[in-house]
């Protein structure tokens, strides 16, 4: 990994704490980092649904275009969803194959 590659992805690391710090009430954060075949996937999950209606509200959107474009640099994906039991989600999905020499 060069060294613009890891600190962009301390920062959509930095950028997701910062948010769901600031956003949330309250209540448990797990973070994951998975590895599949080929991808690199870093998530948060974070009980409870104000987190998402948070960032998706018109005042927060401008997250959501930060974290995108520093994971393109990466030529990764973004993505946010809600389950059935109000837990958001926010992944990162990020191609292994970006790192290799």
């Amino acid at each position: 990994m060069t060294k613009i590659q890891s600190t962009t992805l301390f920062k959509i690391f930095q950028d997701i704490m910062v948010w769901i710090l600031n956003l949330s009430l309250g209540g448990e954060l797990n973070i994951f980092l998975n590895e599949k075949p080929n991808l690199f996937i870093l998530s948060f999950e974070k009980n409870g649904i104000e987190l998402y209606e948070n960032l998706t509200s018109y005042d927060h959107k401008n997250f959501i275009p930060i974290i995108k474009e520093r994971a393109q640099i990466l030529n990764g994906e973004l993505r946010i969803s809600k389950s059935l039991n109000d837990c958001t989600t926010i992944s990162i999905e990020i191609p292994l194959l970006i790192y290799q020499d």
